[in-house]
């Protein structure tokens, strides 16, 4: 048996633009993770899962080989990711085998409802990475971004993929999203899916960024959960109708998610603070112009709450529910005390993440 895990993740700067290819967005991963076990069986396979069902899914092959589960999988990302390693499998000249996946998630609550912590990338990063580890294949974190990525493509359709470079590489990284038109070329173009994550991704760019030593960041959720993808589709529509505000956001959003990235390398805290400040001010301009909204009322609290004591503070994601992120100097230690306190009282919970990292352990037996 292998086992590995997948960290959940949160946007730091960028949302919006970075679903754009070109635009750089920040993004850590964070210390709750997605835990998968696989074990090779000589027959039928199962699927267990605290976030699918409470018992199991089993799956057969049929005449050509093909999955085919035993009841409805509530699990498109699950099963998409089983399929198209497999192909990676049949082009490599490999048997396939039957197996065994166990899922237990550390990115919902105890009641099932999401932190807005990129559950879908981490269980498909995850499920990746353990079908990996069974077939020996040794890709690398680019050719596991790369296929976690065309599966969300198969799935979802829309979105930047940052969420899955965090999953997969961990730590905090600059993030660039690619061109999605020339991966839907090379889709078409190529005759394998080897050779579509071998080649290059233009546009692509996955960088390892430092958190200051004297920075530390806090994390408030809203209780409502969050839908990524509704958001980026009730934001098309003002894409197509004002363009040249929209591309006013763009512009504006690439400077000031640049001059974070800049404040991460010179471990500059006034900088990372002042255009983290900023970013939640054109996200606001933005949700004004669209009519989205994507700083809720208890969102606001949290960041309002967050700079009367000195933090900067923004949404983490889409916005519309979800999570708050807060930056807050480790030598203020009555500001991070207050801001607790306050945003309680509020309702808001405090999640208690650091960085994640992506861990794979050793064969198990």
């Amino acid at each position: 048996m292998y086992s590995v895990k997948a960290p959940g993740k949160l946007y730091i700067s960028g949302e919006y633009s970075v679903v754009e290819n070109g635009y750089p967005s920040v993004i850590t991963s964070v210390n709750k993770y997605l835990r998968i076990d696989i074990e090779e069986k000589s027959g039928e396979g199962r699927i267990f899962s605290d976030i699918l069902s409470d018992s199991y899914v089993s799956w057969n092959r049929d005449e050509n080989d093909q999955i085919v589960f035993s009841e409805e999988l509530d699990g498109e990302y699950i099963k998409s990711a089983m399929d198209i390693v497999e192909k990676i499998v049949v082009e490599n000249g490999k048997k396939l085998k039957y197996y065994n996946l166990r899922i237990d998630s550390e990115l919902n609550n105890i009641d099932g409802k999401k932190f807005g912590l990129g559950s879908s990338a981490a269980v498909t990063v995850a499920t990746v990475r353990a079908l990996n580890e069974l077939y020996e294949l040794s890709l690398s974190n680019l050719q596991i971004y790369k296929l976690a990525s065309l599966i969300h493509i198969s799935v979802q359709g829309n979105g930047s993929f940052g969420d899955i470079a965090s999953s997969t590489y961990g730590g905090i990284i600059a993030y660039t999203s690619p061109d999605k038109k020339e991966v839907n070329n090379l889709l078409s173009e190529c005759q394998t899916i080897s050779e579509v994550i071998n080649q290059p991704w233009k546009d692509l760019n996955i960088e390892y960024l430092s958190l200051p030593s004297n920075l530390d960041f806090l994390v408030g959720w809203t209780g409502k959960p969050a839908s990524t993808g509704k958001m980026l589709k009730l934001m098309d529509k003002f894409k197509l109708d004002k363009q040249q505000q929209y591309q006013k956001f763009l512009s504006e959003t690439k400077a000031c998610v640049l001059n974070v990235i800049q404040g991460f390398k010179e471990s500059n805290i006034d900088k990372i603070k002042e255009y983290i400040s900023l970013n939640r001010v054109l996200l606001n301009k933005l949700a004004e112009q669209s009519g989205v909204e994507i700083e809720t009322p208890l969102l606001r609290k949290l960041c309002d709450i967050s700079e009367e004591n000195h933090a900067s503070a923004k949404i983490s994601g889409a916005g519309g529910g979800d999570c708050g992120i807060a930056f807050v100097e480790k030598d203020n230690n009555q500001n991070l005390s207050d801001i607790k306190k306050e945003w309680e009282s509020e309702g808001i919970v405090i999640l208690n993440l650091g960085i994640g990292e992506v861990i794979n352990y050793a064969k198990t037996r």
